[in-house]
């Protein structure tokens, strides 16, 4: 199974953690290309959405499992059919040569 992990270390005298430390691991959703923060001890996973007035709201997320692709997606993603971001980017690249003016 292909999954997309990272890890992040966020150093912050404004954070209430560990002398200002938070570290977190990451994993991304294979057709939308975000970023899912896990929570250690499998307590869940969290991730930033912006809204129309560009500020990030933090919105609860639970892992899904694409059989197709055979990987992790976020909620937004789950219970569409399987569209992987790289096919997405193919197809649009190959629209816009369409367009193109030489």
């Amino acid at each position: 199974m292909k999954i997309n992990k990272g890890y992040q270390v966020i150093l912050d005298p404004g954070i209430n953690t560990n002398n200002g430390v938070l570290e977190e691991d990451l994993i991304q959703c294979n057709h939308c290309d975000l970023a899912i923060h896990v929570l250690p001890f499998n307590k869940g996973a969290y991730s930033y959405k912006r809204n129309r007035q560009g500020t990030l709201t933090k919105v609860n997320e639970e892992l899904y499992y694409c059989s197709c692709c055979d990987s992790k997606v976020c909620n937004s993603c789950a219970h569409k059919p399987c569209d992987v971001l790289e096919k997405k980017l193919a197809r649009w690249e190959s629209r816009a040569s369409i367009f193109r003016c030489y």
